[in-house]
């Protein structure tokens, strides 16, 4: 899921890879947004070159992952303005969050509880939320497509570069940004 806001996609993994690429290994990046099933598909065909997602062995045999965490996502948040829920699939964050300030829609559950809160902070709407424990954690990882050119260069330098991010404060401060 993401969501945009004056057209750019707001997203912390986005603002990562952006910060790394852009500032550190000065790499022009396009990025945009698509449904989730969209994003996985257009990478496996070579249409677009890299994403984040979680790391598989089939997505192994095409893909490159970096080699530490991002993010870590432990929790499964439910947001709700009620108890009589009806379910439905969306994929743009905003357009979740005013259905259910406006009661077209009752319940959103997510893992991604910094992108909600932040647009939920933004947009000043209150809606309940409850933590839901779930048994595992997910890695978002950034990936590259292995046949993209000197794809293995890339990766270490954008593995180099994110630990560099992680160990001086960076990456909490473009999170710290959405809450």
């Amino acid at each position: 899921m993401y969501y945009k806001e004056n057209n750019e996609l707001k997203v912390i993994l986005i603002d990562i890879s952006r910060h790394i690429f852009q500032n550190k290994i000065k790499f022009k990046l396009v990025q945009k947004g698509f449904p989730w099933e969209s994003a996985q598909m257009l990478v496996k065909n070579g249409e677009f070159n890299s994403h984040f997602t979680v790391k598989t062995d089939k997505r192994e045999e095409y893909l490159l992952f970096q080699n530490r965490n991002t993010t870590l996502t432990r929790d499964v948040i439910a947001y709700s303005k009620k108890n009589n829920l009806k379910l439905v699939k969306i994929s743009n964050l905003y357009n979740v969050i005013a259905m259910i300030n406006l009661n077209r829609k009752d319940i959103l559950i997510t893992a991604n509880d910094l992108g909600i809160k932040y647009i939920i902070k933004k947009n000043n709407i209150y809606i309940k939320y409850h933590l839901c424990k779930k048994p595992s954690e997910i890695e978002f990882k950034f990936c590259l497509l292995k046949s993209f050119p000197n794809s293995n260069a890339l990766m270490a330098e954008f593995n180099k570069n994110l630990t560099i991010a992680k160990n001086s404060g960076i990456i909490d401060k473009i999170i710290s940004k959405y809450l």
